[in-house]
């Protein structure tokens, strides 16, 4: 059986570290303290956002970490739409009580200004078509207007697998 790097390169992922044992401490705490699934997605995300700019840990090794702690819904299937898993964009997460919503649209929509910008353009110039539709596709689902800006700038940049 292939270990985290081989099957990570046969999906199309890179790998930092290894599987993030620091996600899956904070979100298996979150579980003994009684944390809702929801709430548990919104950490995920908080886990993502801290581990993946510091490069502790790729995508795909904090998500794995997750893996026991989200709603199936919300999993990896190993291939483009573990992106979209992340926080599909008609989501609305909850706190307990409702007292706050999250909506995965609000995200996707927040992603789509920092694609707009030029290091957003690089990273879109870098990943395979197959990769930039998804891209595309997620965002328009999450009704943010980026096809023209997106789509300017990929044509004439380079391609390159996304990672």
């Amino acid at each position: 059986m292939p270990g985290l790097a081989a099957r990570a390169s046969s999906l199309g992922y890179r790998t930092a570290a290894a599987v993030s044992g620091t996600t899956a401490n904070v979100l298996q705490m979150a579980t003994l303290l009684g944390f809702s699934a929801d709430e548990r997605v919104v950490l995920r995300a908080a886990m993502l956002a801290w581990l993946l700019p510091q490069d502790e840990h790729s995508l795909f090794e904090v998500m794995l970490a997750a893996e026991p702690y989200v709603p199936e819904a919300y999993r990896t299937v190993g291939g483009l739409d573990d992106l979209g898993r992340l926080w599909p964009p008609r989501a609305v997460l909850r706190t307990r009580g409702g007292a706050h919503a999250f909506r995965g649209a609000d995200t996707w929509h927040a992603i789509g200004r920092r694609l707009a910008e030029p290091k957003g353009q690089q990273l879109l110039g870098r990943m395979s078509e197959e990769a930039q539709r998804y891209v595309r596709g997620v965002l328009a689902e999450a009704g943010a207007a980026m096809g023209a800006v997106i789509t300017g700038a990929v044509a004439a940049a380079p391609k390159a697998e996304l990672r």
